[in-house]
């Protein structure tokens, strides 16, 4: 007798849990289809390189000029120049990237909805 209820305890959970995992998988489905019809996608595109950015080239321009200065002439004040240019160059990706931020915050800003 013991064992003949243990086995119907048995089937009854086993059913139990089969039914709330395909209430689950109902939910789940239902929760992707939702997303899909309201959520907006987000459209992939390739971002600019910050090295391409113009004052970005501009500064390695000026570094690279401040170098072959150096090279040629080997004095303090023109490895100090190329020292000052390269510190230029780092200063201006900062920039450009602090830029970039700021632009994210606004789009992200102007699509929130409050």
């Amino acid at each position: 007798m013991f064992i003949r209820t243990a086995g119907s305890v048995h089937s009854r959970c086993e059913e139990q849990i089969s039914d709330n995992n395909t209430r689950f998988d109902k939910f789940v489905e239902a929760s992707k289809e939702t997303m899909e019809e309201n959520v907006p996608k987000r459209e992939k595109k390739k971002t600019a390189l910050r090295s391409s950015d113009p004052r970005v080239v501009e500064a390695r321009g000026k570094a690279d000029k401040a170098k072959t200065s150096w090279e040629a002439e080997q004095s303090d004040d023109s490895k100090y120049a190329w020292k000052q240019a390269l510190k230029s160059i780092y200063t201006i990706y900062d920039q450009v990237k602090e830029q970039e931020l700021e632009d994210l915050i606004t789009n992200i800003e102007a699509t929130a909805i409050w």
